[in-house]
C-alpha cells in the first residue's frame, strides 16, 4: 500500500495568509506585550483594558513571554491555537498564577479556600496531571527566541497575530536560573528567579530576552503599545532601562506588579509614575478591577479538565477564540 501523505505543515509564526499579505500596514500599530503570560490567562487583556476605540476595531499584535519551562509548552500551543495554527490544547491543571487565584477554583473540588490546606488539597486532586508537566527542550533555544522576536519587525495585517517567545523578560540577553521548577510549585504559578528560592529544589536555566533593546528597535511612539509586566522582579531593570534612554513613552498603558524581593517598590513606583506623567503613560496596578486574568480567562470559563474523567470543562465565550480576518 502507498504510504500515507504526511499532514501539511503549519504556517510559521507570524506568516500572513496569501489574502492578508496584500493588506496595507495599519497605522498606528496596536501592540500588546504580555511579560509573564503564566497559563495564558492574560493574553486577551487588550480586549478589556485599552479605551474602546483601540479594541476590536483594530488589528492587534500580541507578544507573550513566559520563563517557566513547565508552562511554556502549553502557552506555545495555546497561542498557536489563537493564531489559527493548531488545535486548542487541553488544560490539565488549574491555570492559577497565585494562591489567591487558585482559591477561585477550590470550591468545586471540595478544598479549603486559603492557606496551606488549600494548596495541599488541590495538589492532591491534580497530582498526576502536575507530574505530567514536562519542559520542551526545543523551546529553550537561542535561535528560536531570536526568530520569534524578529516577528515584531513585520507588522500584522488583516487579522490580529499571536506570537509566543519562550524566554524570561530582562534588561539584557543571557541565561536565568530558576528554582523550584517542580509540580508542587506549579499548583499556584511558575518558578522562582529571585532570592533564596532561585537555588532551591529543581533548578533550570532559561533564555533571557532584552526587552529594552527589542522594544526600542521594534516599535515607535506613534504606535499604541500596551504592556502587562508581572515578571518577579525584572520590572526594575526593564523600566529603568527604558527611562534611562528616554523611551518610557513607547508605552501607552502599563499594567504592572512590583516585587519587593528585587528592590524598593515604593521608591521605584514613585519614579515610574513621575516619569509616566511626562510621557503620558497610563500606569495601572493589579487590583479588583485588574484581577490578574482577562475576561476570556475568568475561572467560570477557563477551567481545567476533570482530573478523574479528563472531560473538557472550559467554555469559550464569544470573541475569545482565534480572531477572524478583518480584511483590508
Amino acid at each position: 500500500a502507498a504510504a500515507a501523505e504526511p499532514p501539511p505543515l503549519l504556517p510559521p509564526v507570524g506568516a500572513p495568509s496569501a489574502s492578508e499579505s496584500s493588506c496595507p500596514v495599519p497605522k498606528p500599530r496596536h501592540i500588546f506585550i504580555d511579560m509573564g503570560a503564566n497559563w495564558a490567562n492574560t493574553l486577551r487583556l487588550w480586549r478589556d483594558i485599552p479605551p474602546h476605540e483601540h479594541r476590536e476595531a483594530h488589528v492587534w499584535e500580541v507578544y507573550a513571554f513566559e520563563a517557566s519551562p513547565l508552562i511554556q509548552p502549553y502557552v506555545d500551543r495555546f497561542m498557536a491555537w489563537l493564531d489559527g495554527r493548531g488545535p486548542r490544547p487541553p488544560l490539565v491543571v488549574p491555570p492559577a498564577g497565585s494562591s489567591s487565584h487558585l482559591s477561585r477554583y477550590t470550591m468545586e473540588f471540595g478544598c479549603p479556600k486559603s492557606g496551606n490546606g488549600m494548596r495541599t488539597c488541590m495538589y492532591k486532586k491534580f497530582e498526576a496531571q502536575l507530574a505530567s508537566l514536562k519542559p520542551d527542550p526545543a523551546l529553550n533555544s537561542s535561535e528560536l527566541v531570536a526568530s520569534r522576536l524578529r516577528v515584531a519587525s513585520t507588522p500584522a495585517v488583516g487579522k490580529s497575530r499571536y506570537t509566543f517567545v519562550p524566554a524570561a523578560v530582562s534588561a539584557s540577553d543571557g541565561w536565568l536560573q530558576l528554582g523550584r521548577v517542580d509540580a508542587g510549585q506549579m499548583i499556584r504559578g511558575g518558578a522562582h528567579s529571585f532570592g533564596v528560592y532561585a537555588n532551591m529544589g529543581v533548578t533550570m536555566s532559561v533564555r533571557m530576552a532584552d526587552m529594552v533593546t527589542w522594544m526600542i528597535s521594534s516599535f515607535r511612539e506613534e504606535d499604541f503599545v500596551f504592556v502587562k509586566l508581572d515578571a518577579e522582579g525584572a520590572e526594575f531593570g526593564i523600566l529603568n532601562g527604558l527611562m534611562e534612554q528616554g523611551k518610557l513613552g513607547l508605552i501607552d498603558i502599563l499594567l504592572m506588579e512590583c516585587h519587593n524581593v528585587a528592590g524598593d517598590c515604593k521608591t521605584f513606583m514613585s519614579k515610574v509614575k513621575e516619569t509616566a506623567k511626562r510621557t503620558n503613560t497610563q500606569v495601572l496596578t493589579e487590583s479588583g478591577q485588574n484581577p490578574g486574568f482577562d475576561f476570556c480567562s475568568q475561572p467560570r470559563y477557563y477551567r481545567p479538565q476533570d482530573p478523574s474523567s479528563g472531560k473538557d470543562r472550559s467554555k469559550i465565550p464569544a470573541g475569545c477564540g482565534p480572531p477572524e480576518s478583518k480584511g483590508c
